[in-house]
C-alpha cells in the first residue's frame, strides 16, 4: 500500500458504530463489519471526477523569468491547487512540469463529485488570478492557467501515483478538454455538466473532434457557480403520486402541535430517491399560512460550520441577506429578538452560533439559545422546522435537536429527513425514545402509482413497453422515475406518435448496450451507497451482482470459497436491513440447482447493475466462470435444464478474459 492510501487508514481507538476496541490500523471492525474509512480496493470501476489544470504559455515564462523567481511562481501555483482542489475533496497528484491532475471520487465516492469540482475549479481559478495580477504588477507578465474536467466510470487500481491509479476514456478526455481551454477557461464535458447544471451558469463550447474518439465531443465553458444551488435541482414538473397517509399525519400532527401548543419531531425516513424532500414540500406548501416555514439543510461537504443548517435558519427569520455586513446582521438579529426576555443574551448567543459573535466558537448555552430561538418565534406563529439530509449532520447538531424537542414548549414541529442507514450509523438510536417523537419510513410507490407518476411525467398516453422499462430499473423510486424519463427523452430514445409515447427501436450490441445503462446521476447516488457498505455486505452484493437479478444463498456459498455460511448469512442480513435486497419468495426465472437456500432479489435493477459495474474484467471472467463451472457440476442430472445459463456464464467468463470481447 502506499503512503497516500496508508493515510486514509489512521488507527482508531473505537468503531463508531459498535465501540469496539481496534488495534493496529483496520480497514474493516471485526465485531461488525463497518468500514472504517474511505478505500480503493485492488482494482474496481467508479464514477470519478477528474480535473486537469495547467499553465498557458509556461515556455514563455521561462524565457522571461529566471530560475529560481520561475520556481519560486510555480510553487505558488502548486500550493494554491493543492491547497483548493485538495480542500474541496480531491485527491491531487504530483506536478509534472506545470501541469496537475486531482481526481474527485478516489478513494471515497460522494454522489456530488462533480459539484465538488466544479466549485473547486471555479474557486482555483478565482485565487490563481489573484496571482497572476501579482505577477503581472511586478513583473510585466502575464500568468494564466486552463482547466478540463470530465466525469465518467473509471478503473481505479492501488499503485503508486495518481496518474497510474486512474485508467480509461475519462481521463483522457478530461486531459484533451484542457489543452482546448482557453487562457482562464475550465470547460467541462457532457456527463460533468448534465450532474452540475443546476448549479452554474455555461456556455456551449464544442462540439471538440479528439483523436481516437468516434463521436465530437460537446464541451461547456463554465462562466460561473451559483451558491447554495444543487447540481441537479428537483423538477417539480408532475403532481405528487401516493403518499396521501403520509401527508395526512404530517397534517395531523401540525394541528396537534399548533392547538396544544408543543412540540413535535418528526423523522421522515428512506432510501435516496423515495420521495422524503417531495413530500416534506407537498405537506409544507398545504399549510399556507397557517404556520412559518424555516429550512436548513445538512451538507455533506463545504461548510465547516457546525450547526450550518440553524445558520442557514437563522438567516431566514431574520432576513440577513448573503452580502450583509457583520454589523447590518447583528442589527437584523436585534431587531428579531429585541424586546423578548433576556432577549440581549438571545441576540449574542445567536450570533456566536451562527459566527457573528464577538467571540470565537460555540457559546457554553447553545443548546439553550436553540431552543429559546425557536420557541420565541413559534408563540408569534406556529413554526415547522425542516431540515434535511440529517444523516450528514454533526453530532452536536443532533444533541441540539433532541434538547429542543425535549425541552421547547411552544406549537414547534420539526421535521427532518434522512437516509436511515447513514443517520443511524451516527446516532444508532434517533430520536431516543422521546415523547412526541414519530420516525416514518417511506416505501417506494406501489407498480401503479409508478405508472401514474410516468404519465403525469410525458403527459400523455405511454405505451406498455415504456412503463415496463420504467418499472424494471426504477422499482417505485420517484428521483428514478424522472431521472429515467428525462434521460429516455435527451437521449431521443422515447418518441410521441399518435398521441402515444413509445421507445424507440433499436438493434444490434449498441442498443443492448444503451439498454443496460443507468444515468450517470443514478449511478453516482448508487455507488456512493454502496461505498459505503462494510465487507460482509459488499463481500456478499459483488457476487450476488454476478449470478442476476435474482440469486441465492447457495449461489454465494459457490462464489465465496473459504467464506462460511453464517458470515454470508450476516452479509445478505446487513443488505436487507439496508433496503438493498429483499427476500424472495416468489417464483424464480429459471430452475434451481439443487440445495440453494433462502432466494434474495435485489431492491431494484439499477443497484445490481450499479454493483456490478464496479467490478474489474478479470474479476467478473473469475466469478462467471467459478459459477458456470459449479453449476454445471451441480445440475449434472439435469443437464438440459440449465445449458443455456450454463452457456451464458461461460460466454461472459470469455467476453471480459479475452481482450477482444472486454472492453467499455
Amino acid at each position: 500500500m502506499t503512503d497516500r492510501m496508508a493515510a486514509y487508514t489512521r488507527p482508531m481507538a473505537t468503531c463508531p458504530n459498535c465501540g469496539n476496541a481496534l488495534a493496529d490500523q483496520p480497514r474493516f471492525c471485526s465485531e461488525c463489519g463497518r468500514a472504517l474509512g474511505p478505500r480503493v480496493s485492488t482494482q474496481e470501476f467508479r464514477i470519478v471526477t477528474v480535473v486537469f489544470c495547467d499553465v498557458v504559455r509556461s515556455t514563455e515564462l521561462e524565457r522571461e523569468l529566471d530560475p529560481q523567481p520561475m520556481q519560486q511562481l510555480l510553487d505558488r501555483y502548486g500550493e494554491a491547487v493543492r491547497r483548493t482542489l485538495g480542500g474541496g475533496g480531491a485527491i491531487v497528484g504530483k506536478r509534472h512540469g506545470d501541469g496537475f491532475m486531482a481526481a474527485f471520487g478516489v478513494p471515497e465516492l460522494h454522489e456530488d463529485d462533480a459539484l465538488r469540482a466544479v466549485r473547486a475549479a471555479a474557486e482555483l481559478r478565482e485565487a490563481l488570478d489573484r496571482l497572476a495580477k501579482e505577477v503581472r504588477e511586478q513583473r510585466g507578465l502575464e500568468f494564466h492557467v486552463r482547466l478540463g474536467i470530465n466525469t465518467g466510470n473509471v478503473l481505479v487500481r492501488d499503485a503508486g501515483t495518481l496518474e497510474e491509479e486512474l485508467s480509461g476514456t475519462a481521463v483522457n478526455l478530461a486531459k484533451r478538454f484542457e489543452e482546448a481551454a482557453g487562457a482562464g477557461e475550465i470547460l467541462l464535458g457532457e456527463e460533468s455538466y448534465r450532474l452540475v447544471a443546476d448549479a452554474i451558469k455555461a456556455e456551449a463550447a464544442g462540439p471538440l473532434t479528439i483523436k481516437g474518439t468516434t463521436e465530437p465531443q460537446q464541451v461547456w465553458r463554465l462562466l460561473e457557480v451559483l451558491p447554495d444551488r444543487p447540481g441537479r435541482a428537483r423538477r417539480p414538473i408532475a403532481p405528487m403520486v401516493g403518499r396521501a397517509r403520509e401527508h395526512e399525519l404530517l397534517r395531523q400532527l401540525f394541528e396537534r402541535a399548533a392547538a396544544e401548543g408543543t412540540c413535535h419531531l418528526v423523522s421522515v425516513l428512506g432510501s435516496a430517491g423515495v420521495g422524503k424532500s417531495r413530500l416534506a414540500d407537498e405537506f409544507v406548501a398545504g399549510l399556507g399560512d397557517q404556520a412559518a416555514v424555516l429550512r436548513g439543510h445538512c451538507p455533506a461537504f463545504g461548510d465547516s460550520v457546525t450547526l450550518w443548517p440553524m445558520v442557514e435558519v437563522v438567516r431566514q427569520a431574520a432576513g440577513i441577506a448573503p452580502d450583509d455586513s457583520a454589523e447590518q446582521a447583528r442589527a437584523r438579529l436585534g431587531e428579531l429578538l429585541g424586546g423578548e426576555e433576556r432577549g440581549t443574551l438571545l441576540t449574542e448567543r445567536i450570533a456566536q452560533l451562527v459566527g457573528l459573535g464577538r467571540d470565537a466558537g460555540l457559546p457554553e448555552d447553545t443548546f439553550w439559545a436553540l431552543q429559546r430561538l425557536l420557541e420565541t418565534l413559534a408563540r408569534r406563529r406556529p413554526l415547522v422546522l425542516v431540515i434535511d439530509d440529517l444523516q450528514w449532520a454533526d453530532p452536536i447538531l443532533l444533541d441540539g435537536l433532541e434538547h429542543v424537542a425535549d425541552y421547547a414548549d411552544a406549537p414547534l414541529v420539526l421535521l427532518c429527513m434522512a437516509r436511515p442507514d447513514e443517520l443511524f450509523a451516527r446516532r444508532a438510536h434517533w430520536p431516543g425514545g422521546k415523547a412526541n417523537a414519530l420516525s416514518l419510513t417511506l416505501s417506494p410507490l406501489p407498480e401503479r402509482e409508478g405508472a401514474q407518476l410516468v404519465v403525469h411525467l410525458l403527459g400523455g398516453r405511454v405505451d406498455q413497453a415504456v412503463q415496463a422499462h420504467v418499472s424494471e430499473w426504477a422499482q417505485g423510486f420517484p428521483l428514478l422515475v424522472e431521472e429515467l424519463v428525462f434521460s429516455l427523452r435527451e437521449e431521443g430514445r422515447l418518441q410521441a406518435a399518435g398521441g402515444r409515447w413509445t421507445l424507440a427501436v433499436e438493434s444490434g450490441e449498441a442498443a443492448e448496450r444503451r439498454a443496460r445503462e443507468v444515468p450517470t446521476s443514478i449511478h453516482a447516488l448508487l455507488l456512493a451507497r454502496l461505498d459505503r457498505l462494510g465487507f460482509r455486505g459488499r463481500a456478499v452484493l459483488e457476487p450476488a451482482a454476478v449470478v442476476g437479478q435474482q440469486f441465492h444463498l447457495g449461489d454465494l456459498e459457490a462464489l465465496s470459497p473459504g467464506v462460511s455460511t453464517p458470515e454470508l448469512t450476516a452479509g445478505l442480513q446487513e443488505l436487507v436491513r439496508l433496503d438493498l435486497i429483499r427476500l424472495d419468495h416468489g417464483p424464480t426465472s429459471a430452475p434451481l440447482p439443487p440445495n440453494s437456500g433462502p432466494g434474495y432479489r435485489f431492491r431494484h435493477a439499477t443497484i445490481k447493475t450499479v454493483a456490478y459495474e464496479r467490478l474489474p474484467d478479470d474479476r467478473r471472467a473469475e466469478l462467471h466462470e467459478r459459477y458456470a463451472d459449479w453449476l454445471e457440476r451441480e445440475t449434472e442430472d439435469r443437464r438440459s435444464q440449465f445449458d443455456e445459463i450454463v452457456g451464458h456464464h461461460f460466454y461472459d467468463a470469455y467476453r471480459y478474459t479475452s481482450p477482444a470481447g472486454a472492453g467499455r
